[in-house]
């Protein structure tokens, strides 16, 4: 239990450190991306890095007094309880997927909404922020 509220708490600081950052756009073209349905049906574009769901298992679902969910999921093969992760907000939007990459690194990617000041609405693409040139 104590593994998994660290790995919460990670995903949270992760998420927080990368909004900082700026973002690194993807264009629904773009070659090295997929869209994939969320576990509330949801239809987003991703870097084709992230892992399919499907291999993995529910292992917990979370929800906050504001009414985001947290859904936690577990690849059995590893040691780790926690190993997928997608954060909704209170109207079922996705709006970040976390997950243990092959190294064992923790991933995480964010609505680009979410990233660019002044946006309004999710923009229901998911990307990571990895520059922090301000010329992008």
């Amino acid at each position: 239990m104590r593994r998994l509220v660290h790995f919460v708490a990670g995903v949270g600081m992760l998420v927080g450190l990368f909004a900082v950052g700026t973002l690194e756009v993807l264009d629904a073209e773009e070659e090295g991306t997929k869209t994939i349905t969320s576990s509330r049906g949801e239809v987003v574009r991703v870097p084709a890095e992230v892992p399919d769901r499907g291999g993995f298992w529910p292992a917990r679902f979370i929800e906050t007094d504001e009414g985001m969910t947290i859904e936690l999921y577990d690849n059995p093969d590893t040691p780790r309880p926690v190993d997928y992760a997608e954060v909704y907000d209170a109207r079922g939007n996705l709006l970040a997927i976390a997950w243990m990459d092959e190294f064992g690194l923790p991933r995480v990617i964010v609505d680009r909404s979410l990233l660019a000041a002044g946006a309004s609405g999710l923009a229901g693409v998911l990307v990571s922020s990895l520059s922090t040139d301000d010329s992008i």
